[in-house]
This record gives structure tokens, sequence and C-alpha cells, in this order.
């Protein structure tokens, strides 16, 4: 026969101590009794929210949530319609304009001067005239070499040709000096040589000499 003791509220070695004196085959087990689960209720708060029911201690604690409370209408929050902005126009795209190139403006060419050059019987003119309207005066080849090429520059203009056709025209001027003295003779007129040209002095009546007569006397 099987007989179970349980003896409550005492450690294992104090019940096999007790078992040892009962003798036999006794068998200890020790045998834990689960704890009992706390379940916590709500019932020790007796102040809702009126809004969402949730429970709190104090009327305090009430006030504090409803500040905050969700379901309290005046805590709600109305979504504000957004606003739809209007669409941005399309920026206009600006037409290339075709760019035509245009020629540079050609420069306009100034016309070289032309340069008609006298000739040897004018060239004569020159020199005769030059030694009639100084009438008794002096009259030199340099003298009239600079007033032919004043007045030949003034007339056509400077250039490179009026240039070349001047060089060496002094002389020609002094050697028609010379023809002239000859025609003269030294009974009219007296010559002198210069460095670089003649010069010449009538003392005649001019009254009886033109133009015309002395040209085409020599």
């Amino acid at each position: 026969m099987k007989i179970d003791i349980v003896i409550k509220d005492v450690s294992v070695e104090i019940a096999q101590q007790i078992f040892a004196l009962i003798g036999g085959d006794a068998e200890v087990k020790q045998v834990t009794k689960p704890k009992a689960e706390t379940i916590k209720t709500d019932a020790h708060l007796h102040f809702a929210c009126e809004w969402c029911g949730r429970k709190y201690k104090s009327q305090n604690s009430v006030n504090s949530h409803l500040k905050y409370c969700k379901d309290k209408p005046a805590n709600k929050v109305e979504a504000k319609p957004e606003e739809v902005k209007p669409a941005e126009p399309e920026p206009k795209k600006e037409k290339k304009r075709r760019v035509i190139p245009t020629p540079p403006p050609k420069k306009k060419v100034a016309p070289k001067p032309t340069f008609n050059a006298p000739s040897e019987l004018d060239l004569k003119k020159v020199v005769v005239t030059a030694v009639l309207n100084n009438g008794n005066d002096i009259t030199s080849s340099a003298g009239i070499y600079h007033e032919l090429a004043a007045s030949l520059k003034k007339a056509q203009g400077p250039s490179e040709t009026l240039d070349r056709w001047l060089k060496g025209k002094e002389q020609v001027i002094a050697d028609t000096l010379r023809k002239l003295e000859a025609h003269l003779g030294a009974g009219q007129c007296m010559g002198m040589n210069l460095p670089d040209g003649y010069q010449i002095a009538i003392f005649a009546d001019l009254g009886s000499l033109t133009l015309d007569e002395l040209v085409k006397a020599f």
C-alpha cells in the first residue's frame, strides 16, 4: 500500500529528514506551485475621458489628457485643401533669326593723281617769262625751279611722278638761261655760273622784247 504524504512550505533537506524517520521506501518530490498571474484592471481608475473613454486616477490627469485627446472635436485639425498652383505658361521659344552675312564695304581707293608733264616748249616759256617779269633784277635757275615746283604741286597735287619729273630740271633751266644770254649778247645781259645752277641779269630795254620772239629765237 502506497501513502502520499504532502509536506508544505519546508525545504528539501528537512523533508528528507522527516521521511528518514518514517523509513521504508520513501520518495521525496519537490512540487513548486506556479505563481498566480496578476491581472491588472482599471477598477481603481475612477475618472474617464468623455471622448475616447480612457481612464485616469484623477480629474487633473483627465484634464491634461483632454488637451491632446485626438477624439476631442476641438483638437481635430481640419485638413486644409491643398492650394493648386496655376500651371506656369511655357516660355515662348524665340525664333532664331537667320543672319545673312553681309560683305564688308569695300574701301574706296583714292584715285592716284595723274601728272601731266610740261613739254620742252612750255618749260622754255616758263624760263623766259620769269626773266621778263623780273625786269632788270637778277633771275636764278634755283628761283625759277622752286616757283615751277610749287605751281605744279598746287595745280596737279603732289605725286611720285611729279617728284621724278622735277629731278634734274634745275640744270635744264640753267641751260635755258645760258642760251637766252647767248641770244641777247653781252650788250643786253650778263650771266654768271653758280655752284648748282646759273643766274642772269638783263639791262636792255625790255619793251622791245616779247615772249614769242625770244622763245623762237633760240
